[in-house]
């Protein structure tokens, strides 16, 4: 099951899909895929 987490507030959640908002914050479009230390690792290589 895909991870999702909050931009703003750090939130985790665990769904199929992104929600639209936030569940915690409330926030609308912040929830993105949870990066991994892969992920990280990665992104200090470019």
């Amino acid at each position: 099951m895909p991870h999702f987490e909050c931009t703003k507030c750090k939130y985790k959640l665990d769904k199929d899909k992104a929600p639209p908002l936030c569940p915690y914050c409330s926030e609308e479009g912040t929830m993105a895929p949870e990066k991994s230390a892969q992920d990280f690792l990665n992104e200090s290589e470019l």
